[in-house]
C-alpha cells in the first residue's frame, strides 16, 4: 500500500494545511530523483540523538520527503512522527495533518501545561466534530529563549464531516 504526501516541500509552498492520502498516484517523476540524492548520513550529537539532514527521510522502505532546514531533524522524533502517520493512513482513507507551535510565557519544568491542552483540545474535537480516533505528536524544545515552547501535530480522518458548520 504506498503512500505519497504532498508533491510540495513546506519549503517551496508556505501552506501549513495539507492532505495526505494513501491513494495518491505515482505521477512526480521529478520528485523521486530529488528524493533519492536528497538523503544525507545522519549525525550523532553529544547526547546520543542522532540527526539527519537533507531533503529525504527512508523509514521501513518508504521515503518521505522532509523540511531538515539548516538545523536538521532528529531521527528518534520524526520516526515516531512517521510511524503515527502510518497508522492514521492505515485507518483512513485520507489523513488531515494538522502542525502547530505553542509558546509558554515562562519556563515550567513539566509538560503539565501541554498535557492539559491536548486533554481540552481532545475533548472539544470529539464533542465538537465528532471525531472518535485522533493521532498526534508533540516535542518540547527550548533553544536560547527562555521559555520552551512545543511543536504539535494532530492526524485526523480526512474524510470525516464535521458536524458544524461554521
Amino acid at each position: 500500500m504506498p503512500v505519497k504526501a504532498s508533491p510540495v516541500s513546506e519549503t517551496v509552498k508556505k501552506a501549513r494545511l495539507f492532505l495526505i492520502s494513501k491513494d495518491a498516484s505515482n505521477s512526480y517523476p521529478q520528485i523521486s530523483k530529488e528524493i533519492q540524492s536528497g538523503s544525507k548520513k545522519a549525525k550523532r550529537t553529544h547526547n546520543r540523538k542522532r540527526i539527519v539532514f537533507g531533503d529525504s527521510f527512508t523509514h521501513n522502505g518508504k521515503t518521505y520527503r522532509v523540511n531538515s532546514a539548516k538545523s536538521g531533524l532528529y531521527v528518534e522524533i520524526l520516526t515516531r512522527i512517521i510511524e503515527q502517520f502510518e497508522i492514521a493512513s492505515t485507518k483512513w482513507g485520507h489523513v488531515f495533518v494538522l502542525r502547530f507551535d505553542l509558546h509558554t510565557h515562562s519556563y515550567t519544568k513539566d509538560n503539565k501545561l501541554i498535557t492539559d491542552f491536548k486533554k481540552r483540545l481532545f475533548q472539544k474535537l470529539k464533542r465538537e466534530y465528532g471525531f472518535k480516533d485522533i493521532g498526534y505528536c508533540w516535542v518540547r524544545e527550548q533553544e536560547r529563549a527562555k521559555a520552551q515552547h512545543y511543536h504539535f501535530v494532530l492526524f485526523l480522518d480526512g474524510d470525516r464531516k464535521t458536524l458544524k458548520q461554521d
